[in-house]
């Protein structure tokens, strides 16, 4: 039997996006979506190489037209299906009530006052309290993208905690290029301590997160340089492979024959990459 080579997928089902937070980090920016058959396709290839997880994102995941049936395609190939979602109300969280029953998990974004007001969004804390209602399960947890963190934050958080009980998932704000124009590494780098030292006044943090901020500590700072050890692979909209969401000078169709495909997976698998900034936050490593 063939050893497992990748152990999930992280799929992007759809470049465009109608939130536009100006810190988003996604891959692929433009106007394709994922089709289901392309789909189906990864999910086959890849269960023959071990792959038992996919988390869907985007965009917007639920935006997709066809939300429903890749959770259905991917629970019928035999995978943990989960979703980062920023839904709040409307065709959104009714997309996400009506699949509830078929998730793993559920990750809901949200963004503490300082990073909303740089991304220009409104993913507030407190508006995640209806998505946790309508899912009716605890396997869900609420992921807070963290810059001037406030008391009034804090307090946001902490009553969701008490009417939930779900998990936490904190990413320090990633700025762009262009912001840190405006902001030297060193003040990014204070107002990280800034909003940690809050964090742990009120919260425990896991060694996961404390991993996460000090890398990208490191990257801030510029000495970060370690290499790739996921054993997830990333699809984008349009059907390919890739061992970084970012490398998309070596990536792999899915749509090609079975055996190119699968020496296609074995050589992203083995490829060497460098851990950036943008990893510690979108993938965890």
């Amino acid at each position: 039997m063939r050893a497992p080579v990748i152990d999930g997928l992280l799929v992007a089902v759809d470049e465009r996006c109608e939130l536009g937070c100006k810190f988003c980090l996604r891959a692929d920016v433009g106007r394709e979506a994922l089709d289901l058959p392309t789909y189906a396709r990864a999910l086959s290839r890849c269960k023959e190489f071990g792959a038992t997880s996919v988390c869907l994102s985007g965009g917007e995941p639920t935006d997709h037209p066809d939300f429903l049936d890749l959770v259905r395609v991917s629970v019928q190939f035999g995978y943990a299906c989960s979703v980062v979602t920023a839904a709040r109300e409307g065709d959104r969280l009714k997309a996400l009530s009506a699949a509830a029953g078929l998730l793993s998990h559920v990750t809901v974004s949200a963004d503490s006052l300082g990073a909303q007001r740089v991304g220009a969004t409104a993913r507030t804390v407190e508006g995640t309290a209806a998505v946790f209602e309508a899912l009716g399960h605890r396997r869900a947890s609420l992921h807070v993208t963290v810059w001037e963190l406030t008391d009034d934050d804090v307090e946001a958080m902490a009553e969701i905690d008490e009417r939930f009980g779900v998990e936490f998932e904190l990413s320090p704000l990633l700025l762009t290029d262009h912001q840190l124009k405006k902001a030297t590494a060193g003040a990014v780098r204070h107002q990280y301590t800034k909003d940690l030292d809050l964090l742990m006044s009120r919260f425990g943090l896991s060694a996961r997160f404390r991993s996460a901020v000090d890398n990208l500590d490191r990257a801030v700072a510029g000495v970060l340089d370690r290499s790739c050890t996921s054993d997830r692979l990333y699809l984008s909209p349009r059907g390919m492979l890739r061992r970084c969401p970012y490398d998309k000078a070596d990536e792999v169709d899915v749509r090609q024959p079975r055996d190119g495909l699968a020496q296609g997976i074995r050589a992203l698998h083995a490829s060497h990459v460098l851990v950036g900034s943008r990893c510690a936050l979108v993938c965890g490593e």
